[in-house]
């Protein structure tokens, strides 16, 4: 890195909220004929009280799973709102049809689930269980997927295409289904499916609390994957290129052909992060930043900007994952 430090600001819009997050830079050793860089990640809103495992950290439905912080996982697709365009992420593709208020998703082929040990191909079963759990159980697609529907609304034609039915016609709605995490690999969560598939609506709702408890195991989806968890950091590295001769990072860049995770290997996911002064602190004690989110006060940025050690580059964003876009 250069001498002098910079730190940039990026604004990351979503479809309307803001979302923004911190990262620091430190050097790493070099790889290859680049040099590598380990993250400190965090946002404003991060802080997490981790309960010790097992604990339902990698349940997506569970209160306080770290989901969120760790971020290895992917949605169906990217959008970028200010132009109207769509990045496919799991899916390759889909077709709406207002008319007959269904969407058809076909997911691409050689993604793996992995876990540092092992790997799980990616299929529509997982989707599956990621909608069919949130709107039975939890009613998380109504009024447009009903829960008492939600057995013939959500329908998997084939390993890798998947149909929604929606109740009730919206012109936004399907882009929420197609920006939502897929975090459910189906032999882990079949087994609450299936339950959910014999009960009526109220059941489900019932049941509701069983799944809030259920201490799932991690299963990353994404180039990067969760290496350790502590009370301060969520670590997670770079996935290898293939593992068991299943194409992992192989496979990701080809998602994402623009990617720069070659520089970052690691990333250093700080989740008790509480305060903008906390975070001024320390980038004025002994940090280099990058910073891709931010939203803190002026007279923070004021005072950071008085160690005469950053300079403020403002710059569009669209991101899914991190660095990776």
């Amino acid at each position: 890195m250069s001498g002098s430090k910079i730190l940039y600001l990026l604004l990351t819009t979503a479809m309307v909220v803001v979302s923004v997050a911190m990262l620091s830079i430190n050097v790493a050793n070099a790889q290859q004929s680049y040099p590598t860089y380990t993250l400190e990640v965090t946002a404003p809103w991060y802080y997490y009280l981790v309960t010790p495992w097992p604990a339902p950290w990698w349940n997506p439905w569970a209160p306080g799973n770290l989901l969120y912080p760790a971020g290895t996982w992917s949605p169906l697709a990217a959008f970028n709102p200010t132009t109207n365009e769509f990045l496919p992420i799991l899916a390759k593709s889909w077709e709406v049809f207002p008319q007959n208020r269904t969407i058809i998703v076909y997911l691409r082929h050689n993604l793996y689930w992995f876990n540092g040990s092992a790997v799980i191909p990616f299929t529509a079963w997982d989707v599956y269980a990621q909608f069919y759990i949130s709107a039975k159980a939890f009613s998380g697609w109504a009024p447009w997927i009903s829960p008492q529907n939600a057995d013939k609304d959500i329908i998997v034609l084939n390993n890798y295409t998947i149909e929604f039915h929606l109740d009730y016609w919206s012109p936004t709605e399907w882009i929420w289904m197609l920006i939502t995490w897929i975090e459910t690999p189906w032999p882990v969560w079949r087994p609450i499916v299936e339950k959910l598939q014999t009960m009526n609506a109220s059941e489900a709702l019932a049941y509701s609390k069983n799944i809030t408890e259920f201490v799932a195991p991690y299963w990353g989806l994404a180039p990067y994957y969760v290496t350790s968890v502590t009370s301060n950091y969520i670590t997670v590295k770079l996935e290898p290129e293939y593992f068991d001769g299943k194409p992992l990072l192989a496979s990701w860049n080809d998602v994402y052909p623009y990617h720069t995770w070659r520089y970052y290997t690691e990333l250093e996911n700080f989740i008790t992060f509480s305060s903008y002064s906390q975070l001024a602190g320390l980038m004025i004690a002994h940090k280099d930043f990058y910073v891709f989110g931010w939203a803190a006060p002026y007279s923070i940025l004021q005072t950071v900007n008085k160690t005469g050690l950053y300079g403020f580059v403002i710059m569009p964003d669209i991101s899914a994952i991190g660095p990776s876009l």
